[in-house]
């Protein structure tokens, strides 16, 4: 009788130890996500953040993105500082790491764990897209969710309920969110054979639609009717027009059908952002919302029935143009300090010494070292996922779930690409958001060698949390 208690006390206190342990695994795993930011010295900033600060402090929707990001910058705010928001991104994604892994990898340890957290962190984006202001980080935080709700069999009720209200929250704070997550459910489902991870799918995709109805429901309450981003068709104006589709179109029908953009067909085309960022044209694409959508649809519809092939050749160019273009830093410069500035002044007015003294405000990060660093490792990447794809595809088997993973991801990378290239325009951080889960993927394969500094790469202890 005593040994029996002698050895359920000492089995207590084993797997107390190592609950203790898995904590400080998560902890520390967070402050290496947040290196970048703490680097810094304030969270990184990117030309949008000026958006996200204003929309948070009015809480009113802004026509060009959705406001779900803002709401958590308001929350943040609440403490005088938001520096909360970013600690809370980098955690939520160590957790999602950690399950991640410990789904295909059920034997890792703690140790083995923070070693690989630390290779994503020292090798890859991540740390300078958590480390950030922004909803960017978002995009691999929805494609893990969606993973680990289909795949993880241990997940209990609570945590389960906890991705689902994970995935409604993503999709509040992109665009792109909603047809990605949709996108990826559906091959999910044509990819599984058991009919129960089928089931599994139901959920996740009414949490997308309830981030949809929670959104617009708030919009409505605002601006007096249901909407997502009242002016996110200037977006799709901006790849018309970039993409020359709007000049061909133009010149062939100009004036006879009277398009809003024909008196200006001389100095088109041009780029995105001169259209709508800089308003080269002196259209107002952002105030003229009605004037925006009409144009759309009729440049669309006209010319999906006149030059269905244009259509597909500047799909394909824009999409391979934007997955070549990942480099690391996009944005990382004081170029927008005085448009970020004013915001910060009237959300989280304490921050903004901390913000002026950044090592982005004052130009001192070296971009270009990370850049030398971080694109030869993605192509790397690349390479891999393709080379491991390949094979899966020559064996015909998805039993293994580092392989189901991987491909869930390179149709997460490819939708992401489509979505992003011809509903918004080319830019690097893209494809950079989800570049290095093809670095997890890899890291999760992988025996790493037994360092003394790190000890075994697997426990026989490594329990649930």
């Amino acid at each position: 009788m005593e040994q029996a208690e002698v050895a359920s006390s000492q089995a207590f206190a084993g797997a107390r130890a190592m609950r203790a342990r898995n904590i400080g695994a998560l902890g520390l795993a967070t402050a290496m996500l947040a290196g970048a930011a703490l680097f810094n010295g304030y969270p990184l900033t990117f030309w949008d953040t000026r958006a996200y600060l204003e929309s948070a402090t009015t809480l009113m929707p802004r026509p060009d993105r959705l406001i779900g990001y803002a709401f958590l910058l308001r929350v943040s705010s609440w403490t005088g500082s938001l520096w909360p928001i970013v600690i809370a991104q980098c955690a939520l994604l160590a957790w999602l790491l950690r399950r991640v892994l410990r789904r295909l990898r059920p034997d890792l340890s703690p140790r083995a764990y923070l070693a690989r957290v630390a290779l994503l962190a020292s090798c890859t984006a991540l740390p300078w897209i958590a480390g950030q202001l922004m909803a960017d980080i978002f995009t691999p935080v929805l494609v893990l969710a969606l993973f680990l709700y289909i795949e993880d069999d241990d997940l209990s009720r609570l945590q389960r309920l906890a991705l689902l209200g994970l995935i409604a929250l993503c999709v509040t704070v992109h665009l792109t969110h909603l047809p990605l997550g949709l996108a990826l459910l559906a091959l999910a489902w044509l990819g599984l054979r058991r009919s129960e991870l089928r089931r599994r799918i139901l959920a996740p995709a009414l949490a997308l639609l309830a981030g949809v109805a929670a959104i617009g429901g708030w919009n409505s309450t605002r601006v007096g009717h249901f909407t997502l981003a009242p002016g996110s068709d200037a977006f799709l104006l901006g790849h018309l027009v970039d993409t020359g589709i709007a000049s061909r179109m133009l010149d062939a029908h100009c004036p006879e059908r009277g398009y809003w953009l024909c008196p200006h067909r001389a100095r088109l085309p041009m780029g995105t952002d001169q259209l709508l960022w800089v308003d080269a044209l002196d259209i107002q694409p952002w105030e003229n919302p009605a004037a925006v959508s009409g144009e759309v649809s009729r440049l669309l519809r006209d010319s999906l029935r006149e030059e269905p092939l244009l259509h597909a050749q500047v799909a394909l160019s824009s999409t391979l143009q934007v997955l070549g273009r990942f480099a690391t830093g996009e944005g990382l410069d004081p170029d927008a300090r005085d448009l970020i500035e004013p915001q910060l002044l009237k959300l989280a007015p304490g921050d903004v010494p901390a913000f002026a003294a950044s090592r982005q405000q004052r130009g001192a990060i070296a971009v270009d070292t990370l850049r030398s660093l971080h694109t030869p490792i993605g192509w790397a990447l690349i390479a891999f996922a393709l080379f491991a794809l390949a094979r899966w595809a020559r064996q015909k088997d998805i039993g293994s779930a580092e392989l189901r993973f991987l491909g869930f991801v390179f149709a997460a990378w490819l939708l992401n690409a489509v979505l992003s290239a011809n509903l918004s325009g080319i830019y690097d951080r893209y494809e950079s958001r989800l570049l290095w889960l093809f670095g997890l993927s890899l890291l999760a394969w992988v025996r790493l060698p037994k360092l003394a500094a790190l000890g075994s790469d697997t426990t026989q202890q490594y329990t649930k949390s």
